[in-house]
């Protein structure tokens, strides 16, 4: 069993946002995109992973920001957000020698987020992609609220120590968003305020590179799209 390794880190954030190319008039409500933000965060981590292989354990993060908003058209507010991250690795067979023999993983993770206070437009949670809230089979970036839920599971089954394939479902939402897009200005993008999952399912490629782990993903969605990374989703 791995050693656990726990840390705790807290942080201070000033943004100074100008945003282009989102004009208000496309939005139902005003569109909070310009102003400033100040930020405090406390953040812990329990590390409990196979820090050679990744193929047991689990690893938690958790974090809860707040701070304060004053934006341009939108006036100032108080804002909260918390969110956490639990991720566990299950080993398909004996992982003795899993430097030397890599072994087939199971990898599952699940993250929840939400906030509270009236959130800036960049503040909120964007779901879609792989982003930092991955949902492949999706643009980037294409759901986004005060709220988030997101699952991962990925079949990690090596064929030699350098490439490997696997096999993955992500289902996830972001939702309770005030910024709607105007009917009739577009529907590829419609918002919700109710918590209605999507998801996604496909297939990748993975290679041990001298710089880490590279990935290329095929999806799908509401469409079939393609992904390449450097490193492993999560």
């Amino acid at each position: 069993m791995p050693n656990p390794y726990l840390t705790l880190a807290t942080g201070l954030r000033y943004e100074n946002i100008t945003a282009h190319n989102l004009p208000s008039t496309d939005f139902t409500d005003p569109t909070i995109q310009s102003g400033s933000l100040i930020m405090g965060s406390l953040k812990s981590t329990y590390d409990l992973r196979d820090s050679i292989t990744t193929t047991d354990g689990t690893y938690t993060i958790n974090q809860f920001e707040c701070g304060w908003s004053d934006q341009d058209t939108g006036g100032n507010s108080m804002i909260g957000k918390l969110w956490s991250d639990r991720r566990w690795f299950v080993p398909l067979r004996e992982t003795k020698d899993a430097a030397n023999n890599p072994v087939p993983v199971l990898a599952l993770r699940t993250l929840l987020a939400g906030s509270a206070g009236s959130l800036p437009y960049y503040e909120q949670y964007f779901v879609g992609g792989i982003g930092d809230f991955p949902l492949r089979g999706y643009v980037e970036s294409r759901f986004w609220g005060k709220y988030a839920f997101l699952a991962n599971a990925e079949l990690r089954y090596p064929l030699s120590r350098s490439f490997g394939v696997v096999a993955f479902v992500d289902t996830g939402d972001a939702w309770g968003s005030e910024f709607q897009f105007v009917p009739g200005i577009t529907t590829n993008y419609s918002q919700h305020k109710k918590f209605s999952p999507k998801a996604g399912a496909g297939v990748g490629i993975r290679y041990n590179s001298s710089y880490g782990p590279m990935s290329l993903d095929f999806a799908y969605g509401d469409d079939f799209r393609t992904y390449f990374s450097v490193g492993q989703l999560f």
